[in-house]
């Protein structure tokens, strides 16, 4: 007896939260970013992973996550992860990516750039 396996390609993870502008997001320093990337549609279930890209250096998993997964014939796969940026994280990537953990992996993935939002600080000024 022979058994076909066949794998289902999810659809390209969407970044659902913070809502993007031109590929880009707005943090404030020091203030938890909370990113949400959804994949559906696939079939066994997709891993989805946030990773961390600074400056041209190779992807960082991002670990302070939780991952929700829905399955009616196909899965849909959310993965949630907590940021708090610093002025220093300005221009970083956050990219999600499905993929399957065997062959063929199947990999799929969105980006987007932080820009880190500054803060003014306004001096009061007493004329007498």
């Amino acid at each position: 007896m022979f058994y076909i396996f066949i794998l289902v390609r999810p659809d390209r993870p969407r970044i659902m939260q913070p809502v993007a502008v031109n590929s880009t997001i707005t943090g404030l320093h020091g203030v938890d970013l909370k990113l949400t990337c959804l994949s559906t549609g696939g079939y066994p279930e997709q891993t989805l992973d946030w990773f961390l890209v600074r400056n041209g250096q190779s992807p960082t998993r991002m670990t302070n996550c939780l991952t929700h997964i829905a399955s009616i014939n196909f899965y849909d796969v959310t993965r949630t992860c907590i940021f708090t940026p610093t002025n220093g994280d300005d221009g970083v990537i956050f990219l999600c990516q499905s993929y399957y953990s065997g062959k063929p992996q199947l990999k799929d993935s969105t980006e987007v750039q932080l820009e880190i939002a500054r803060r003014y600080q306004f001096r009061s000024l007493c004329i007498v």
